[in-house]
């Protein structure tokens, strides 16, 4: 009886089994019975592993079934070939019986051609004739029919050979063609038992192949319990602050949300920062200015205080010069005074107690008045020289005081065209700094719209089947719908597969991701899963087999590290 299989069909068996037992577990990664799941995967090795030894089986029975015609077929055909050589003896030998035969008949018709021209049936009779007697007589006649008799039983004997010889020839053929034929069968059944066995053996790889499929789905279920575990491992341990970490997860959520807001803002702070900066340079310059101007107002002041005490001091000695002369003239009406006679006054009381007042003329010496006026003299030289002191003082406070305003006006000249440099030094600080705001702004406007395009073009394939290896919308692992979605959208081959793809940017954080990056399960060189940033921890990812492409948050499942895209 033949055993057939249909490759296609085990396949089938095998693929529906497969998502049959990761339909039955939960929908996310996080939550899954990775036993359970580990331990179907044995089972279904184990299946496998038997389906597979019981093939090797039949593979080895049709082979053995193979050699044994392959011995029969050949042990047939070195038959058929003795038989070759046995008809070829026959040939020989019938060409060479009939050879004899010829050269025979040729003889016995040379006799008879001889008996009919020299008269041979009388000579027969002559001879059998000429007997002594009857005794000779019957011996003569014997001898002549023995002769005769030979002649015939030559030629029958030599016939029966022939027949005989080509009755061989004619059995040894037809045991040829049977033999023959019988090889035709054998090859027929050994072609028939080979497409089997090349059938068994399409299936007997496929199940070797659908083995090794297996064998990588449970220890990628291994690693990722492990991973699962030890992440469960540092959620406990990091029980104590898990609300300081809700929060701050809450915090970079809403953070992450207005990452294009914050942006915009920084950039307009920055141009804020600017024109502020401007003012500042501009204030500085008022400011200078000011000081330059302050500066030369204290500096004529200081001429001006130096002219007024300088006058002051001038004004004083003309004063006190002044002072002089009057005093000396003083002295000397004082001294013409005492030369004229002087008028006493007397106080008389009456009786009555009136009062009477009597006026007495007192005689006055003689006095010299030379002393006081050469005094006055000497006081009004000292004055005259204070006056001319005095106006020399003015003319040098004069003169310092242009040449202090010659100073202060090109301090003031100076101040203000450093002013002017400086405030156009802020001015183009701030225009620089304004063109920087601006180009800042669109690029991150432009990383925006870029990381936008990206998640759409990513939420497209919300809903697609996971496909163990698979790259095409038509079902995606997670490497594969990560390659995929990056060449769709920015034109760029991120590579393959995780390890490939860890290399394909700049190591981040998971807390610096933004949306549009990529988080990373595995330590760096041993990654084991790959998903898309959208912002907010939440990430789109294929998961594993019979969950379709989801979201998903990184507080539930925790990658190890981020990575940003060169773009």
């Amino acid at each position: 009886m033949k055993k057939t299989f249909s490759k296609s069909l085990f396949k089938t068996m095998f693929t529906s089994a497969i998502a049959l037992g990761a339909a039955a577990t939960p929908a996310t990664a996080f939550a899954q019975n990775y036993d359970a799941l580990i331990n179907d995967t044995e089972l279904q090795i184990e299946g496998l592993t038997a389906q597979q030894s019981a093939l090797f089986a039949q593979l080895s029975e049709a082979y053995a079934q193979i050699e044994d015609l392959s011995t029969q077929a050949d042990a047939l055909v070195a038959a058929i070939q003795a038989d070759e050589t046995a008809i070829a003896d026959f040939q020989t030998q019938i060409e060479s019986l009939e050879e004899k035969i010829a050269a025979r008949e040729e003889l016995l018709n040379e006799q008879a051609r001889a008996v009919q021209v020299s008269g041979g049936s009388t000579n027969y009779l002559n001879y059998v004739a000429s007997s002594k007697d009857v005794s000779d007589f019957v011996g003569r006649l014997d001898v002549v029919r023995k002769m005769v008799d030979a002649n015939k039983d030559l030629l029958t004997l030599q016939q029966e050979d022939m027949e005989a010889v080509e009755a061989s020839k004619a059995q040894v053929e037809n045991t040829r063609q049977d033999k023959i034929n019988k090889v035709s069968e054998l090859e027929a059944v050994r072609s028939d038992l080979s497409a089997q066995a090349a059938e068994q053996e399409a299936v007997y790889n496929q199940l070797s192949n659908d083995i090794t499929l297996a064998a990588q789905h449970r220890d990628a279920l291994i690693q990722e319990k492990a991973a699962y575990e030890e992440a469960q491992r540092i959620a406990a341990e990091q029980a104590a602050r898990a609300a300081a970490e809700a929060q701050a997860a809450a915090e970079a959520q809403a953070a992450a949300i207005a990452e294009a807001q914050a942006i915009a803002e920084a950039e307009a702070q920055a141009a804020a920062e600017a024109q502020a900066a401007a003012e500042v340079a501009m204030a500085e310059a008022a400011e200078a200015q000011a000081l330059a101007n302050a500066e030369a107002s204290v500096d004529q002041t200081a001429v001006d205080s130096a002219a007024v005490e300088a006058q002051a001091t001038a004004e004083a000695a003309v004063a006190q010069a002044a002072e002089a002369v009057l005093e000396a003239q003083a002295n000397l009406e004082v001294a013409q005074t005492e030369v004229a006679p002087t008028v006493a006054t007397e106080e008389i009381v009456a009786e009555d107690g009136s009062v009477a007042y009597v006026e007495t003329e007192v005689a006055t010496p003689e006095v010299d008045t030379t002393a006081q006026e050469a005094a006055v003299a000497e006081a009004e030289a000292a004055q005259a020289a204070a006056q001319a002191q005095l106006e020399q003082a003015q003319a040098e406070a004069q003169a310092a005081a242009e040449a202090q305003a010659q100073q202060a006006a090109q301090a003031e000249a100076q101040a203000q065209s450093e002013a002017q440099a400086a405030a156009a030094a802020a001015e183009q600080r701030a225009a620089e700094a304004q063109a920087q705001a601006e180009a800042a702004q669109a690029q991150a406007a432009t990383a925006q719209a870029n990381a936008n395009a990206l998640i759409a073009n990513a939420e497209k394939y919300l809903g697609t089947p996971y496909v163990w290896g698979g790259k095409t919308p038509s079902g995606f692992d997670c490497s594969g719908f990560v390659q995929y979605v990056f060449n769709e959208t920015y034109g760029i081959n991120v590579g393959g597969w995780t390890g490939e793809q860890q290399h394909a940017g700049t190591q981040i954080s998971v807390a610096d991701a933004q949306p549009g990056d990529l988080y990373f399960w595995g330590d760096n060189g041993s990654t084991y899963h790959v998903a898309i940033a959208t912002g907010g921890g939440n990430y789109i990812h294929a998961s594993q087999p019979g969950t379709p492409l989801e979201y998903n948050n990184t507080q539930w499942f925790t990658p190890q590290f981020a990575v940003r895209v060169n773009r």
